[in-house]
């Protein structure tokens, strides 16, 4: 089979430069060209990852754009990756090497399982919509560690049981097709893949926005770590229902169930219902926001304690000393007499100022 490595490389510029001159015609009403190169610009980003995969699965890597002139050409004309790749953190499967692509050319993002909550989507829309990559793909791997502990029910410990609830849909699901536990491992791999990408587009109006205008495509895939192959999924199978379902009503920020997950189209909610905890699975909550208290003057001054609010810490922990003279109350703006401080006990003020 003859390599399109370079007519896609050469497409994919060609597109990038009829979109840089076409989009003030889209802006007014025509566009017809930008589409065409929006088009372009996605099967040229996704032709290229998947020859690359092929290489690198036949052990023919050519390692491209990692030389000095590169480095050099990057540093000092910024980055212009052709797609924002959302995948696990596992070592196994190293991003740039599993699509034989080089630097600058792949936007990044990796966390167990996958899994897309609040920092990786924000880390997405970056991608998305700052860079502009005209391609958006979530990869799973086989034999995710992430998964199998939420399959198997696994003890975690510190903040893991806030980062596997994201996947508990996918293997609920999962689950209800039974079959033996690795052919539910299996499965729930790919419904992970599903379920990130379904997140992505329920709290994302960024990339609702592209993926519905055209301007990027998102598209899952699954890397197999025995043989290197990437097995692709393709469009998530209910995206047009779920575009649909929150094209009106639907708010970014608004309350979401406990897990904050959303499973199929069949399950999303009417937009015109706030979604509502009793709908979620029963997982481990996430702590509550601490309220913000008033923090003490950074030089101590004995007279007045500042009313500036500071996030207070997660962990409790005892109040901060401050010097007897300190805990005298202050008059707010509103005329309104705030708390006193708490006092620090006899000796504290000559420590603390010592």
């Amino acid at each position: 089979m003859i390599s399109r490595k370079g007519f896609a490389y050469a497409v994919f510029l060609a597109a990038i430069s009829m979109s840089s001159t076409t989009v003030p015609a889209a802006d007014h009403g025509g566009g017809g060209n930008s589409k065409q190169a929006m088009r372009m610009l996605r099967d040229a980003a996704l032709v290229l990852l998947k020859e690359g995969n092929v290489r690198f699965h036949e052990d023919k890597a050519t390692h491209p754009s990692v030389d000095a002139e590169r480095r050099e050409a990057i540093a000092s004309e910024g980055q212009a990756p052709l797609v924002t790749v959302l995948a696990c953190a596992d070592s196994r499967a190293p991003v740039e090497l599993v699509f034989d692509r080089g630097l600058g050319e792949i936007f990044t993002i990796r966390v167990a399982g996958n899994v897309a909550d609040t920092d990786e989507i924000a880390t997405v829309e970056y991608g998305v919509g700052h860079l502009g990559t005209p391609l958006l793909v979530v990869l799973g791997h086989s034999k995710c560690g992430a998964v199998t502990a939420v399959v198997k029910g696994s003890e975690v410990h510190g903040l893991l049981p806030q980062l596997l609830d994201n996947i508990q849909p996918a293997v609920e699901r999962a689950k209800a097709e039974g079959g033996e536990e690795t052919a539910v491992v299996d499965r729930a791999i790919k419904e992970n893949v599903y379920q990130s990408m379904a997140d992505i587009l329920r709290r994302s109006s960024v990339v609702r926005g592209a993926v519905e205008g055209g301007s990027v495509r998102m598209v899952g895939a699954v890397y197999d770590l025995h043989s290197g192959k990437v097995e692709w999924l393709g469009d998530h199978p209910e995206q047009k229902q779920i575009l649909a379902a929150w094209s009106e009503g639907a708010v970014d920020h608004a309350p979401a169930p406990t897990n904050k997950r959303l499973t199929l189209a069949a399950d999303l909610p009417d937009p015109a219902d706030a979604p509502h905890a009793e709908t979620a699975p029963k997982v481990a909550s996430k702590p509550a926001p601490v309220a913000a208290k008033p923090a003490v003057a950074a030089d101590h001054d004995a007279d007045a304690v500042s009313t500036e609010t500071v996030p207070a810490p997660t962990t409790a922990r005892p109040p901060r000393p401050v010097a007897p003279a300190a805990a005298a109350a202050t008059t707010k703006p509103s005329g309104k007499t705030s708390k006193p401080a708490a006092v620090a006990p006899k000796g504290a003020a000559a420590e603390e100022h010592h």
